[in-house]
Formats: structure tokens, sequence, C-alpha cells
């Protein structure tokens, strides 16, 4: 219902919270590129997403306080999902630009549900889940929020100081373009890394030991 609600709610925000037509555009560097982007780009969108992932959640603990089994039917679900959310990035995203129908950027809300669908059709597979549970994704998605707070950090440092035309629609070049990226993401991982084992995996240690002690004197 929520979900729903905030659809209905985001046309109003876009209009009321439009910013300025001064210096608006990428031309204009991030500020002018965020002015463009916003309020497209607003809390409604970005808290559908987080319902969206608590409803799948929300599916998945339900399955797994029943039992339930795994159903090759879910493979079939997580790979017509995918495919739909690939097709629909072909064919509806405009870089730069929000969509045309539902003028919310990245196709949303079509395209988290469909990533939502494909999750939890995952979790519930019977051969899909194989590709997905490994080694290294579950390492990626350990740091990932080390990821997600520390690359953008790595972008900026490169695109004021070392590569000036690291910008959105800046790079001209592919291979460029896509030695820089690595670059950004080796360094985004090095540091979510590091960040993780020194400081945020303390920290969870230290706070279960505190709760477990305080669970131990209650009982």
């Amino acid at each position: 219902l929520w979900i729903f609600l905030l659809q209905i709610l985001n046309p109003l925000l876009i209009k009321v919270f439009m910013t300025s037509e001064f210096e608006k555009g990428w031309q204009f560097g991030l500020v002018g590129g965020a002015k463009a982007w916003i309020p497209y780009w607003n809390i409604d969108t970005f808290f559908t997403q987080f319902l969206l992932g608590s409803l799948v959640a929300l599916f998945l603990a339900d399955r797994k306080s029943r039992l339930a089994s795994s159903s090759i039917k879910f493979d079939i679900g997580a790979l017509i999902s995918l495919t739909a959310a690939i097709v629909l990035v072909l064919t509806r995203v405009t870089p730069g630009a929000p969509d045309s129908f539902t003028n919310q950027p990245y196709a949303a809300p079509w395209f988290s549900m469909l990533i939502a669908i494909f999750l939890g059709c995952s979790a519930s597979s019977m051969y899909v889940w194989r590709f997905l549970d490994n080694r290294f994704a579950v390492f990626l998605a350990t740091i990932s929020f080390g990821v997600y707070l520390w690359h953008y950090f790595v972008i900026s440092i490169f695109a004021n100081s070392y590569f000036k035309d690291f910008q959105y629609f800046g790079v001209g070049s592919i291979l460029r373009w896509a030695f820089i990226s690595s670059l950004v993401i080796t360094i985004a991982i090095s540091i979510a890394t590091l960040s993780w084992y020194f400081f945020e995996k303390p920290i969870i240690k230290q706070v279960k030991l505190i709760r477990n002690k305080q669970k131990a004197a209650n009982d």
C-alpha cells in the first residue's frame, strides 16, 4: 500500500521541489547535474526501493518460517524477471534523464521491482541461486556498505585531481572509461575491505558481546 501511495505522491514532490534553471545541467559540474537530477531522484523514489527490499525480505522470512522447499517455478520467475529488467534498461533508460512515464531515473520503480522479484525468486530457486551464492558474492555483500560509501569519494578525487574528463558523459573513449572505472572499483573495494576488518567488524563484534552480557545478566 505504501509503495502505491508513494508513487501517487511523487509527481507532487517533483512539482513542489523543482530546482531553478540557473546553472542547471551536467555541463555545470556535479552541482549543476544534481540540480538536473533533483527532484526526480528524491526520497520518495529511494523509499520505494527500500520498501520493495523489505517486501522481499518478508517473503523470504515467511517461506523460511514455513520450511518451504525450493521449486523450479522460482528459477523460471528469476530468469523471466532478470530478462525483463535487462530489456527495460535497453528500451526505457535514457542516460542523464528521468523516465518519460514515471519521471523517475533508472526506470524506477519498475527496474527496482523486477530486481526485487529476481532476488526473491533466486533465493527460493533450485538452480539459479548456485550462480549467485559464491565466495566472491558473499565477500562483496559483506563489504558492500563500505563500497557504497567510498566509491563516490574516490570518483570525486579522480574527477577533480587526476582525470578531469571523468564526469557524466565526459569520457569519449570506452577503453579510457573502463581503465578509470577499474581503478575506482579496485580502490573502493580495497578501502571498504580495510574499513570492514579494522573498523566495522570490530564494532559489530563488540556490540554483540555487550548484548550477550546484558542478556546473560537479565537471565
